[in-house]
Parts: structure tokens; C-alpha cells; sequence
């Protein structure tokens, strides 16, 4: 069975190469989209650490507050222009959007602000920020798509 196993594992392996080695191009985009997304995350994150530090989070999560809206917002004003501008390479659109705005905006921190918040026993200020955050990220969303698209349609 060890044998078995060892001889599916090389014939994968060595699929995988010669894929890897017919399509050299699309491999090599590949790495470009994957190293954006990375280097468009640590800068996003980074960023909202600052709006942290700027806005603390004493009764209310200013700083993680504004990322969040601050992402959906230029999340829906670049989805239309980067859908639409084909000359932008894949790696520049998913680095700003995946990268960038992905580590820029976070679902985990907004959960854990909620619940600390209702934990404490501010049932009104974290229903309120529960509520504002999913309804103004909706909105800013919306509110982001139809000024990308305005734009793009200049």
C-alpha cells in the first residue's frame, strides 16, 4: 500500500511540473497574483492597525468602524472599474480588492467588538453597532458602485 501511495504522489508531482512547465506564463501570473495579495494585505492591515491606534476602542469600535465602511466603500467604487478596464492586470485588480481592502476590512474583529460590547452589558450600543455596520457596509457598497461606474462612464 506504502508503494502504492509513493508512485500516485510522483505521477501528481510530476503532472503537476509539466503542467507547470507548459504553461510557464500563467504560472508565473499566478505567483504575481498570489505575491499582490500578500503584499496587499500587509499593507491593508496594517492600515487599519493605524485607524486603531488613531480611533481606540473605548465604548465604541471607532477605528475597526471606519475600516470596515471605509473597505465596502472602495470596494464598490473599484469593482466597476477594474471589472471594466481590461488592461489592468488580474494581479494590480486582486491585490487592491483581496489584498488590500480584504486585510484593510475585518468580519472577525467586528464580530468579537459586538459581542464584548453586549458581554458588557452595552446591549443598546452593540446592537446599534451590529446594526450600522451591516446596514452602512451594504450601503456604502452601493454607494461605492454607482460612483465607480459613474466615473468610469465619463
Amino acid at each position: 500500500m506504502g508503494s502504492f501511495k509513493t508512485s500516485c504522489l510522483k505521477e501528481w508531482t510530476y503532472s503537476k511540473i509539466g503542467l507547470i512547465l507548459q504553461n510557464g506564463a500563467n504560472y508565473v501570473k499566478l505567483v504575481y497574483t498570489y505575491a499582490a495579495i500578500a503584499l496587499g494585505g500587509a499593507l491593508g492591515s496594517a492600515f487599519r492597525f493605524i485607524l486603531t491606534i488613531i480611533f481606540p476602542f473605548h465604548n465604541w469600535p471607532w477605528g475597526i468602524f471606519t475600516a470596515n465602511l471605509g473597505g465596502c466603500f472602495l470596494l464598490g467604487f473599484l469593482n466597476p472599474i477594474l471589472h471594466l478596464r481590461k488592461s489592468v492586470p488580474l494581479a494590480v485588480k486582486k491585490g487592491m480588492t483581496v489584498g488590500l481592502i480584504g486585510g484593510f476590512t475585518t468580519m472577525s474583529t467586528f464580530a468579537a467588538d459586538t459581542i464584548a460590547m453586549l458581554e458588557n452589558g452595552h446591549l443598546f450600543g452593540g446592537s446599534v453597532y451590529l446594526l450600522a455596520t451591516v446596514t452602512g457596509g451594504i450601503g456604502f457598497v452601493a454607494l461605492g458602485s454607482v460612483l465607480g461606474a459613474r466615473k468610469w462612464t465619463r
